[in-house]
């Protein structure tokens, strides 16, 4: 009996090792990929000089994030599978990580009520930029250093995170999920607007249609896919 238990517990471990294996290798592939993704875009944007319209320059924000959260999957150390201590590396990639993924789910945010404020005809501010960076940053900022000030960043499952179910809730899924509802009925509202104003405005209204192509549709498809996208997630 001792022997078959033996020999399961070892059984168990190497499975645990693989999984563990095959899911550090398919996140550092895929922030690969999306390192190159956003290298492209960047590259793209600053040669064709599109960060001249206040539209481009939120995509350009929010590449940012996207930059810091595949770099700290990329690294090693934000791996690990022995949980007896937490390192200071360790807090300081989950702090990084989570900061990344909370900003980026705020820059997708005010890009959708942007593009509500745009659809609604309501008045643009010129300070309305200042006021979204400021926003997006003090918040994703505040929610990140709540689990660092607490203590609660360390080894979560497989890599680096916060530990305890009700700091993520507090500090991750909540956040998260009351943006993305926030985010779903603001599309569905510019979804309308659109339907109602801009479908086949090419022939009645050309110029009408072509203030719609130059401000309202190059960040139209982006927060939409985002937003099925994060569904799941």
């Amino acid at each position: 009996y001792n022997e078959y238990k033996s020999y399961l517990r070892n059984v168990v471990e190497q499975n645990n090792t693989t999984c563990h294996e095959v899911v550090r290798l398919s996140k550092q592939i895929a922030s690969s990929l999306s390192l190159i993704g956003c290298s492209f875009t960047f590259f793209f944007m600053m040669f064709h000089k599109k960060y001249k319209s206040f539209t481009n320059r939120l995509i350009l924000a929010l590449l940012l994030p996207s930059f810091i959260v595949p770099c700290t999957c990329l690294n090693r150390n934000f791996y690990n599978h022995d949980h007896t201590k937490t390192t200071a590396v360790c807090n300081a990639t989950a702090f990084i990580f989570n900061f990344g993924i909370v900003s980026q789910r705020l820059i997708i945010l005010c890009v959708s009520i942007y593009l509500l404020l745009l659809v609604t005809s309501a008045p643009r501010f010129r300070y309305l930029e200042l006021s979204f960076h400021v926003f997006i940053w003090s918040t994703a900022l505040m929610d990140s250093l709540i689990p660092l000030y607490s203590e609660k960043y360390d080894y979560a499952g497989d890599w680096c995170w916060i530990k305890e179910f009700k700091f993520q809730m507090g500090c991750y899924y909540g956040p998260m999920l009351t943006f993305l509802v926030v985010e779903i009925c603001i599309y569905a509202i510019i979804i309308k607007k659109i339907r109602e104003e801009f479908v086949g405005a090419d022939r009645i209204d050309p110029d009408r249609y072509a203030w719609y192509k130059k401000y309202i549709k190059p960040i139209y498809y982006y927060p939409l896919v985002n937003i099925v996208l994060a569904i799941p997630t």
